[in-house]
C-alpha cells in the first residue's frame, strides 16, 4: 500500500508538471545529451567511473567534450552520479574556447522492482558552475529536472520509457536575451537487444518547449562488456528538424566504464 501511494503521488506530480504552459523557446535551447539521459535510467546499480569523448557538429557550432562520470550505489534503491565535462568549442566563427562545463548531479530512486525491471524517480541538477563562453555545451545556468522512468528486461530484449520536466532557476544575463534557455518537457523511449557481451540500444528523446516548438533527437549505442568490470561503448546522436532550429546536427560518442 505504501508503494502504491508513492507511485500515485509521483504520477500525479508528473502529469501536473507536463500540463503546464511552457515559455515559448526563443531559440533552440542548450545541447541535449540523449545518450547519457537514457544511459543513467538503464545503468547498472553499481559504483562506477566512466570517461567519454563526444564530438559535436552543427551549422554554426563545433565542439568536443571530455566527460567524467562518477556513480555511487547507495543501498539498494539509490544511485548517485556526478558528471563533469571539459569543453572545447567554436561558435559562430569565434575563436576556439576551452573551459569547464556545468557540473551535474543526478539521482535515481527505485520505487519498486529489481535490477533490469523497475520503476524509478530521477532527479538532475545542473549546478551552473561551468562557463557560458562554451555555450551551448555549458550555460552557467542553474537547472533542475525531475522524471519518472520504467525499465523492463525480457530475455535478451530491454525497453524503457521516461517522462519529465526541466526548469531553469537562474540564467546568466549575457545569454538570456539571445538564446532559448527556458523550461521544457522531455519524453524518451527506446529498446535494446543483447547478444553475449555485446548490446545495441536505439532510442529517441523529444523536447517540448511550446505547442509549436519541439526538438526530436535520435540515437544509437553499441556496448561491449570486456570482462565483468569493464565496458566499452560507442554511440551516435542526430537531431531532426530545420537546420536553423537545431542546436546540433550530429555527434559521436566513445568511452569506457569501470565498475566496482
Amino acid at each position: 500500500m505504501r508503494r502504491v501511494r508513492t507511485i500515485a503521488v509521483s504520477v500525479m506530480f508528473l502529469v501536473s508538471a507536463l500540463s503546464l504552459s511552457y515559455e515559448k523557446a526563443r531559440a533552440t535551447g542548450v545541447y541535449e545529451d540523449a545518450v547519457a539521459q537514457a544511459g543513467f535510467l538503464t545503468a547498472r546499480h553499481n559504483s562506477a567511473v566512466r570517461s567519454r569523448l563526444i564530438v559535436v557538429d552543427a551549422e554554426t557550432t563545433e565542439g568536443s567534450l571530455i566527460v567524467l562520470d562518477v556513480d555511487f550505489a547507495i543501498r539498494g534503491f539509490l544511485l548517485l552520479e556526478f558528471e563533469q565535462p571539459f569543453v572545447t568549442a567554436a561558435v559562430d566563427g569565434r575563436e576556439i574556447e576551452s573551459d569547464m562545463g556545468d557540473l551535474r548531479v543526478k539521482a535515481r530512486f527505485r520505487l519498486f522492482g529489481r535490477p533490469g525491471k523497475q520503476l524509478s524517480l530521477l532527479f538532475d541538477i545542473g549546478t551552473g558552475t561551468g562557463s557560458a563562453d562554451v555555450f551551448p555545451f555549458s550555460s552557467g545556468s542553474l537547472e533542475t529536472a525531475g522524471a519518472i522512468g520504467w525499465v523492463d528486461t525480457i530475455g535478451v530484449f530491454q525497453y524503457w520509457a521516461m517522462a519529465g520536466v526541466q526548469s531553469v532557476r537562474r540564467r546568466p544575463d549575457n545569454i538570456e536575451s539571445e538564446f532559448g534557455v527556458v523550461d521544457f518537457a522531455r519524453a524518451s523511449a527506446g529498446i535494446a537487444v543483447a547478444a553475449r557481451d555485446f548490446s545495441l540500444r536505439l532510442g529517441t528523446s523529444v523536447l517540448r518547449f511550446s505547442e509549436s516548438t519541439v526538438r526530436d533527437i535520435y540515437f544509437g549505442e553499441v556496448t561491449w562488456d570486456y570482462r565483468e568490470h569493464f565496458r566499452f561503448f560507442g554511440a551516435t546522436q542526430v537531431e531532426a528538424g530545420r537546420s536553423d532550429e537545431r542546436i546540433s546536427n550530429a555527434s559521436a560518442h566513445i568511452g569506457m566504464s569501470v565498475y566496482f
